[in-house]
């Protein structure tokens, strides 16, 4: 066994402790992401690692990667008075480049990626007991409530990741038998009181279309399991289905109300008056900010302000925009894209829509060349729905947790996509990149009941 083939293994275990890590264990997690970029590095001189390196997909990650640095240096040398010099924010931005040695470990191997979604959801079900806030609940139920459960996280980006692996169990072939019809459904009822109790809109929002889309996509399939089904089985996994629904209605009805109903005099005076409100509500506040991002990109449209620069501007204009929330002047836009504008420009933003573009072509092209089966080229493309539509209301890339994130997502469509262009032709060379170069084929049949 050679040194190239012992570091390829090393990398496919980097994947586990990376998927069994992104929701349970910080450090591991930031070991796993350094651990991708070191066994990269060491395959790097070898010939099959460089067959990447032509496909558009990857050639869009270096881009963006390399673009972030390039912009402050540029700034730099221009002597821009007032250009970031935010090298750390630099930084954390090409860190999201670790999609690219995570895609070459996956291999385009189907099987093991059901297994690193079955270990991160596994991750997620096991810290949500260990992270709740146990002392705030069973001293006062109430005020637990109102605090808005995060399980370790913000709530707004809990409720993306509980959101995005309730999409998985849903949407996912799960193997036959009892016992997993019943995992099944009690992963589906706590991922979703989890996402309920994080109580954020735009999380569930951003479910509700993802999921809506996912059931088109797969509606034949959908049709095929309900024929299926025996009028007397229907009757009896209806009849508990039915009860257990209404006792989850029941128990989260008042929740959602409230929820929804709150700030809807600002959301209706924002509506009717096309003013910024005044009030100190969330939408309020977001209106705002989002006024102080749009004024702040279309003083520097094409470049921006340099990486991390939106902070520090907020805080400098927190004042005249009203941006201060119970005395804390906030420190995003609340908006991904405003946030790429910002500081990164056009130029940014274009890169990375560009990015996601040609990795959920990438997803398709591998769908229709059978290396995806269609559970999981449905559950990719809408776990990207459901990215892109949450990044209207938030920013979160820059923390570790998203980063992981981002790298199970994007990693896995990155695989497959470079998978798809070598089939089509001289896009990458002979052999396929990774340690799996002919996995994706291997278990592109035999993976539907994957975990």
């Amino acid at each position: 066994m050679n040194f190239a083939s012992v570091t390829e293994r090393l990398q496919a275990a980097t994947l586990f402790l990376l998927a069994l890590a992104l929701f349970l264990v910080p450090a591991a997690l930031a070991a796993a992401l350094v651990l991708l970029w070191l066994g990269f590095l060491l395959l790097l001189p070898t010939s099959r690692s460089w067959t990447w390196w032509r496909d558009p997909a990857a050639q869009l990650v270096l881009a963006l990667a390399l673009y972030c640095p390039a912009r402050m240096l540029l700034g730099q040398w221009l002597d821009d008075a007032t250009a970031q010099t935010d090298w750390e924010a630099v930084g954390d931005w090409m860190q999201l480049a670790v999609v690219l040695p995570f895609a070459l470990a996956l291999g385009a191997d189907e099987r093991r990626l059901r297994w690193l979604l079955g270990l991160a959801l596994l991750g997620l079900l096991i810290g949500m007991p260990l992270r709740l806030n146990w002392p705030l609940l069973l001293e006062n139920p109430g005020a637990w409530l109102a605090w808005r459960e995060g399980f370790g996280f913000t709530a707004i980006a809990f409720g993306l990741y509980s959101a995005a692996a309730l999409l998985g169990v849903l949407l996912l072939r799960w193997p036959a038998g009892r016992f997993w019809s019943v995992a099944r459904g009690l992963a589906a009822l706590l991922l979703a009181q989890g996402l309920l109790l994080t109580q954020s809109r735009s999380a569930w929002l951003a479910f509700l279309i993802a999921l809506g889309v996912g059931g088109w996509l797969r509606r034949q399939a959908l049709y095929a399991y309900w024929c299926k089904w025996s009028a007397r089985r229907f009757t009896r996994q209806a009849a508990v289905a039915g009860l257990l629904l209404l006792v989850f209605v029941g128990l989260n009805g008042a929740l959602v109300v409230n929820r929804l109903a709150m700030e809807a005099d600002s959301a209706a005076a924002l509506l009717q008056q096309q003013a910024a409100p005044t009030d100190v509500s969330s939408i309020g506040l977001r209106w705002r900010v989002g006024q102080l991002g749009l004024d702040l990109w279309l003083q520097r449209p094409w470049f921006g302000w340099g990486t991390g620069a939106a902070e520090p501007l907020i805080a400098a204009h927190a004042q005249d925009y009203d941006l201060i929330d119970q005395g804390q002047v906030l420190v995003h836009l609340h908006n991904t894209y405003l946030e790429l504008l910002v500081q990164l420009g056009v130029v940014g933003l274009g890169l990375f829509l560009a990015l996601v573009a040609v990795l959920l072509h990438g997803v398709r092209a591998a769908w229709r060349q059978h290396l995806l089966r269609d559970d999981l080229a449905v559950l990719l493309i809408c776990l990207f729905l459901l990215t892109l539509v949450w990044s209207l209301f938030s920013f979160r890339l820059l923390h570790q947790d998203w980063r992981g994130f981002w790298t199970l997502l994007a990693g896995a469509a990155l695989s497959f996509t470079l998978g798809a262009h070598q089939r089509l032709g001289p896009v990458a060379g002979a052999k396929h990149v990774g340690s799996a170069d002919s996995a994706g084929h291997a278990h592109a049949g035999d993976a539907g009941n994957a975990g």
